[in-house]
């Protein structure tokens, strides 16, 4: 289906470039240059094609319980229990997803990070989807794809944790060095995290 929609795509706009090179252009219509103008637009056109028709589908969208169950049927699930004592949060720059650096028991800072974590964020502005915050909490469990290293959801467990602050969004650098999804960081201590992030929002 998606290969008949890119040709659609490429063949309608062809007969668009062909339309507005006549209707700009009539001096060169006829002319060499025409051939080497469609040339161009048609490689534009293949190549947006390829980009817009050609992306992986998630399968979260299709029918994501199904999606579920294959992976858990083809063991491709892996989770890890955590436990929390603070949290705080980032404001996400575009649509990255949600950012929290957690404290855990031992110490060390889990630092969480993507879409998924949508799922868990309060809502008050819609009357059919209202809910309260769900995470982060004192006890969850992450489950992730065990090839990818995709985080796919939690399971929340304990109380509620209100992010203690919420920080402005990341640098390009600040991105960087806080590690992907998941990283636990051991080099450097909760306070030492949110006083970095504090002096950046001043």
């Amino acid at each position: 289906m998606r290969a008949f929609l890119a040709g659609l795509f490429v063949f309608g706009g062809l007969l668009l470039g062909v339309a507005a090179i006549g209707a700009r252009l009539p001096h060169i219509a006829s002319g060499p240059l025409v051939g080497l103008l469609l040339v161009v637009w048609m490689s534009v056109l293949t190549m947006l094609a390829l980009y817009f028709f050609n992306r992986p589908v998630d399968p979260r969208r299709g029918d994501p319980e199904a999606w579920l169950r294959d992976l858990e049927a083809k063991g491709l699930i892996v989770t890890r229990e955590y436990n929390a004592s603070r949290v705080f949060a980032v404001e996400e720059f575009e649509d990255e997803g949600s950012h929290y650096f957690v404290e855990l028991a031992d110490g060390s800072v889990l630092r969480l990070s993507g879409q998924y974590l949508y799922e868990y964020e309060p809502i008050t502005d819609d009357p059919d989807l209202n809910q309260a915050r769900r995470f982060p909490c004192t006890r969850f469990t992450v489950r992730r794809h065990r090839d990818t290293g995709d985080g796919i959801d939690l399971i929340c467990a304990g109380e509620v944790l209100e992010p203690e602050f919420t920080a402005p969004p990341f640098s390009e650098d600040a991105w960087e060095q806080a590690g992907a999804d998941g990283t636990v960081i051991t080099d450097r201590t909760y306070d030492d995290l949110l006083a970095e992030h504090k002096r950046r929002a001043v």
